[in-house]
């Protein structure tokens, strides 16, 4: 990650995806990266001075995420994913409805997307044997709602499900799946759903407090945000 220290070329070129510096020198310029430099060929070093978005470059330059992206939306995200608590557990559409009510909508391929970053560095891991459990609904003005459940009832959910639609299989029913369904709503009051767990790696414990209070610097920085 890139901080304000004195750096040889090799380590400042491996961080930025540079080769020489030309393209160096370039590339913080283009973040308004404050910098000296020093020497030539493998003695050329660089003294970081001031990094104005601290929080942008780190996303950049570690987390590799492009740098078109709206990074309020990234810093929203995740600041509700590690300081918000239940945020992470919530379904991906309650996710996206939370930073739509927020004024800065991202939709759930995004989300994923953005959130997958973190999984490349290990500061996450998907379980694939743990989950919350949800039953959905939907009012008359389609708008979702989510009830958490225990596993006992959204296991029960599905079998009902499955004794139903085979039971009107053998009865010769036209619309099994459909009866079986109903059955289904009718003991759970909604529609079945799971999400896998997500955990933070204890071990990257340091480096996420890192990017956490990069987040938290962000907003202060934020004009736009008034005290």
């Amino acid at each position: 990650m890139l901080e304000a220290k004195e750096y040889r070329s090799v380590e400042l070129f491996e961080i930025l995806g540079t080769n020489n510096k030309q393209s160096t020198d370039r590339k913080l310029n283009n973040y308004q990266i404050q910098y000296t430099s020093y020497g030539s060929g493998s003695k050329l070093t660089y003294q970081i001075l001031g990094i104005p978005d601290p929080f942008k470059v780190y996303c950049v330059f570690h987390l590799g995420i492009d740098p078109r992206a709206d990074f309020i939306k990234i810093r929203n995200l995740y600041y509700f994913f590690f300081c918000c608590e239940g945020f992470a557990e919530l379904p991906l559409i309650e996710q996206e409805k939370r930073l739509m009510e927020d004024n800065k909508p991202v939709s759930r391929q995004t989300i994923t997307k953005w959130i997958n970053y973190l999984g490349h560095l290990d500061f996450i891991s998907i379980s694939s044997n743990e989950f919350t459990y949800y039953a959905i609904q939907k009012d008359n003005h389609g708008i979702k709602t989510y009830r958490e459940i225990e596993k006992e009832q959204y296991s029960k959910a599905w079998k009902i499900y499955w004794n139903t639609k085979e039971e009107c299989i053998k009865n010769g029913e036209q619309y099994p799946s459909a009866s079986a369904y109903r059955a289904m709503w009718g003991y759970l009051k909604g529609h079945p759903y799971k999400k896998p767990i997500i955990y933070q790696n204890a071990i990257l414990k340091a480096e996420i407090d890192y990017l956490i209070g990069l987040i938290n610097e962000a907003f202060l920085n934020d004009p736009s945000i008034q005290f």
